[in-house]
Protein backbone atom coordinates (compact mmCIF):
# COMPACT_ATOMS: atom_id res chain seq x y z
CA UNK A 1 0.00 0.00 0.00
CA UNK A 2 2.87 2.34 0.82
CA UNK A 3 4.50 1.70 -2.57
CA UNK A 4 1.25 2.51 -4.38
CA UNK A 5 1.00 5.83 -2.55
CA UNK A 6 4.60 6.69 -3.48
CA UNK A 7 4.05 5.80 -7.12
CA UNK A 8 0.81 7.81 -7.19
CA UNK A 9 2.49 10.86 -5.65
CA UNK A 10 5.23 10.82 -8.29
CA UNK A 11 2.83 10.51 -11.22
CA UNK A 12 0.49 13.33 -10.19
CA UNK A 13 0.42 16.30 -12.52
CA UNK A 14 -0.58 19.86 -11.84
CA UNK A 15 -1.98 20.22 -15.35
CA UNK A 16 -5.33 22.02 -15.12
CA UNK A 17 -7.72 23.41 -17.65
CA UNK A 18 -10.56 25.52 -16.28
CA UNK A 19 -13.09 28.01 -17.56
CA UNK A 20 -13.49 30.81 -15.00
CA UNK A 21 -16.84 32.50 -15.45
CA UNK A 22 -17.67 35.90 -13.91
CA UNK A 23 -18.67 35.50 -10.26
CA UNK A 24 -22.29 36.38 -9.61
CA UNK A 25 -21.45 36.94 -5.94
CA UNK A 26 -18.76 39.48 -6.80
CA UNK A 27 -21.02 41.28 -9.29
CA UNK A 28 -23.83 41.43 -6.71
CA UNK A 29 -21.43 42.74 -4.06
CA UNK A 30 -20.06 45.46 -6.33
CA UNK A 31 -23.60 46.38 -7.42
CA UNK A 32 -24.69 46.68 -3.80
CA UNK A 33 -21.70 48.90 -3.01
CA UNK A 34 -22.48 51.12 -6.01
CA UNK A 35 -26.13 51.44 -4.93
CA UNK A 36 -24.96 52.35 -1.42
CA UNK A 37 -22.67 55.10 -2.73
CA UNK A 38 -25.51 56.41 -4.94
CA UNK A 39 -27.85 56.42 -1.92
CA UNK A 40 -25.27 58.39 0.06
CA UNK A 41 -25.07 60.90 -2.79
CA UNK A 42 -28.85 61.28 -2.80
CA UNK A 43 -28.91 61.67 0.99
CA UNK A 44 -26.24 64.38 0.86
CA UNK A 45 -28.02 66.24 -1.96
CA UNK A 46 -31.39 66.01 -0.17
CA UNK A 47 -30.05 67.66 3.03
CA UNK A 48 -30.35 64.47 5.07
CA UNK A 49 -26.71 64.58 6.12
CA UNK A 50 -25.13 67.51 7.95
CA UNK A 51 -25.39 71.24 7.53
CA UNK A 52 -23.60 71.93 4.27
CA UNK A 53 -23.94 74.81 1.84
CA UNK A 54 -25.99 74.24 -1.31
CA UNK A 55 -22.93 74.18 -3.60
CA UNK A 56 -21.02 71.73 -1.43
CA UNK A 57 -24.07 69.45 -1.06
CA UNK A 58 -24.64 69.34 -4.81
CA UNK A 59 -20.95 68.79 -5.53
CA UNK A 60 -20.63 65.93 -3.04
CA UNK A 61 -23.98 64.40 -4.02
CA UNK A 62 -23.20 64.56 -7.74
CA UNK A 63 -19.70 63.16 -7.16
CA UNK A 64 -21.04 60.19 -5.19
CA UNK A 65 -23.69 59.54 -7.82
CA UNK A 66 -21.11 59.78 -10.65
CA UNK A 67 -18.69 57.44 -8.86
CA UNK A 68 -21.47 54.90 -8.28
CA UNK A 69 -22.45 54.82 -11.95
CA UNK A 70 -18.81 54.77 -13.07
CA UNK A 71 -18.12 51.78 -10.81
CA UNK A 72 -21.18 49.92 -12.09
CA UNK A 73 -20.32 50.72 -15.72
CA UNK A 74 -16.70 49.65 -15.30
CA UNK A 75 -17.73 46.40 -13.62
CA UNK A 76 -20.28 45.51 -16.29
CA UNK A 77 -17.85 46.41 -19.06
CA UNK A 78 -15.08 44.21 -17.68
CA UNK A 79 -17.13 41.02 -17.31
CA UNK A 80 -15.25 38.31 -19.18
CA UNK A 81 -14.84 34.59 -18.90
CA UNK A 82 -11.30 33.26 -18.85
CA UNK A 83 -10.00 29.93 -20.04
CA UNK A 84 -6.93 29.05 -17.97
CA UNK A 85 -4.59 26.24 -19.02
CA UNK A 86 -1.78 25.26 -16.68
CA UNK A 87 0.65 22.73 -18.09
CA UNK A 88 2.31 19.98 -16.10
CA UNK A 89 5.49 22.04 -15.72
CA UNK A 90 3.66 25.16 -14.49
CA UNK A 91 3.32 27.25 -17.64
CA UNK A 92 0.08 29.25 -17.68
CA UNK A 93 -1.85 30.24 -20.78
CA UNK A 94 -4.90 32.48 -20.59
CA UNK A 95 -7.60 33.08 -23.15
CA UNK A 96 -10.30 35.69 -22.60
CA UNK A 97 -13.73 34.83 -23.94
CA UNK A 98 -17.18 36.31 -23.84
CA UNK A 99 -19.21 35.15 -20.80
CA UNK A 100 -22.13 34.37 -23.13
CA UNK A 101 -20.22 31.76 -25.12
CA UNK A 102 -18.88 28.50 -23.80
CA UNK A 103 -15.13 28.27 -24.04
CA UNK A 104 -13.87 24.95 -25.32
CA UNK A 105 -12.66 22.46 -22.73
CA UNK A 106 -9.35 22.22 -24.50
CA UNK A 107 -7.72 25.12 -26.29
CA UNK A 108 -5.16 23.12 -28.25
CA UNK A 109 -4.41 23.95 -31.86
CA UNK A 110 -3.99 21.19 -34.42
CA UNK A 111 -0.21 21.57 -34.32
CA UNK A 112 -0.13 20.92 -30.55
CA UNK A 113 0.34 24.52 -29.39
CA UNK A 114 -1.98 25.88 -26.74
CA UNK A 115 -4.16 28.86 -27.64
CA UNK A 116 -4.14 32.01 -25.57
CA UNK A 117 -1.35 34.18 -24.33
CA UNK A 118 1.34 32.99 -21.93
CA UNK A 119 1.14 34.68 -18.53
CA UNK A 120 3.12 34.63 -15.29
CA UNK A 121 1.58 34.36 -11.83
CA UNK A 122 2.77 37.47 -10.02
CA UNK A 123 3.95 37.27 -6.39
CA UNK A 124 1.19 39.60 -5.18
CA UNK A 125 -1.50 37.03 -6.00
CA UNK A 126 -3.81 35.81 -3.24
CA UNK A 127 -4.53 32.08 -2.94
CA UNK A 128 -7.01 31.34 -0.17
CA UNK A 129 -9.26 28.26 0.16
CA UNK A 130 -12.35 30.37 -0.67
CA UNK A 131 -10.91 33.08 -2.95
CA UNK A 132 -8.17 33.37 -5.51
CA UNK A 133 -7.07 36.70 -6.89
CA UNK A 134 -4.73 35.72 -9.67
CA UNK A 135 -2.55 38.70 -10.54
CA UNK A 136 -1.15 37.80 -13.91
CA UNK A 137 1.45 39.42 -16.09
CA UNK A 138 1.53 39.07 -19.86
CA UNK A 139 4.17 40.42 -22.19
CA UNK A 140 2.93 44.01 -22.12
CA UNK A 141 0.22 44.23 -19.45
CA UNK A 142 -0.77 43.15 -15.96
CA UNK A 143 -4.28 42.23 -14.85
CA UNK A 144 -6.22 40.33 -12.20
CA UNK A 145 -8.58 37.39 -12.51
CA UNK A 146 -10.82 36.95 -9.45
CA UNK A 147 -11.79 33.31 -8.89
CA UNK A 148 -14.55 32.64 -6.37
CA UNK A 149 -16.18 29.26 -5.70
CA UNK A 150 -19.16 30.22 -7.89
CA UNK A 151 -16.85 31.00 -10.85
CA UNK A 152 -15.88 27.37 -11.47
CA UNK A 153 -17.08 23.99 -10.31
CA UNK A 154 -15.75 22.68 -7.00
CA UNK A 155 -13.23 20.21 -8.43
CA UNK A 156 -11.81 22.78 -10.85
CA UNK A 157 -11.47 25.31 -8.01
CA UNK A 158 -9.47 22.85 -5.92
CA UNK A 159 -7.30 21.79 -8.86
CA UNK A 160 -6.65 25.40 -9.88
CA UNK A 161 -5.81 26.35 -6.29
CA UNK A 162 -3.39 23.43 -5.96
CA UNK A 163 -1.68 24.20 -9.26
CA UNK A 164 -1.30 27.90 -8.45
CA UNK A 165 0.10 27.09 -5.00
CA UNK A 166 2.58 24.68 -6.59
CA UNK A 167 3.68 27.38 -9.05
CA UNK A 168 4.06 29.92 -6.23
CA UNK A 169 6.09 27.49 -4.09
CA UNK A 170 8.64 26.67 -6.79
CA UNK A 171 12.18 27.73 -5.97
CA UNK A 172 12.43 29.84 -9.15
CA UNK A 173 9.40 32.00 -8.24
CA UNK A 174 10.35 35.55 -7.21
CA UNK A 175 8.50 35.80 -3.90
CA UNK A 176 5.95 34.02 -1.81
CA UNK A 177 2.30 34.41 -2.72
CA UNK A 178 -0.30 35.21 -0.02
CA UNK A 179 -1.65 31.85 1.15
Amino acid sequence: MKQAAQIFSHTMSIAVSAVVKPSRLLIAFIGTCCMGVAAIGIAIAARSVGELSFGLRMTLGTSCFFLAFFGAYRTLRSIKAHHIDISGNGLIRLMETSPMTDAPLSSIHRDGRSAGEPVILRPDSTLWPFLMLLNLEAENRSFSVPVLPDSVDRDSFKALLGACRWIAARPDSKQKVNF
